[in-house]
């Protein structure tokens, strides 16, 4: 079973699914199907984070008890703040200082202080080198997390295709 409620938590989360996205992706699967749990046409009434979040919080919980994924919630959510730098939609700055408050609450394999010791050598440098080389090695760290990120938006999207 595909755990679409952690999936959806998480690209919500980071800001990279949008109200707008996921109303007009849960219309979809309502119009597409004849047969769905409620939950569906709750999420398809949840114009806000807060709202879907309360929705979904029980099937969450479920799929938070059987749990066996390879990232942990957190490692996904920073993978979407990756993603989100790269579009260039937020910047190094604020890439880091949300991994490390997402890591602060817990799941991440950094801890917060990994974050804002590289945000601290980014404010310090001299020269766009030295910035481009810090942001190679946190490519290394960030780069898989957004790979698996991408990965579950794309199973996430595709919940109902033939």
């Amino acid at each position: 079973m595909i755990p679409f409620a952690t999936y959806l938590y998480s690209a919500v989360y980071s800001g990279y699914f949008k109200p707008e996205m996921w109303l007009a992706w849960a219309d979809e699967i309502i119009m597409k199907s004849d047969e769905l749990d409620v939950i569906w046409y709750e999420i398809a009434c949840c114009d806000t984070s807060e709202k879907l979040f309360h929705a979904i919080g029980d099937k969450l919980w479920d799929e938070y008890s059987a749990a066996k994924e390879e990232y942990t919630t957190t490692e996904i959510i920073e993978g979407y703040y990756y993603k989100r730098y790269l579009d260039s939609e937020i910047d190094k700055y604020e890439l880091l200082s949300l991994a490390g408050e997402a890591s602060d609450s817990g799941g991440g394999s950094m801890g917060p202080e990994w974050y804002y010791k590289y945000l601290g050598m980014l404010e310090s440098v001299n020269s766009e080198e030295e910035s481009n080389s810090i942001m190679k090695e946190l490519d290394l760290y960030f780069n898989p997390l957004m790979k698996q990120a991408e990965k579950q938006f794309s199973i996430l999207m595709n919940l109902f295709s033939n």
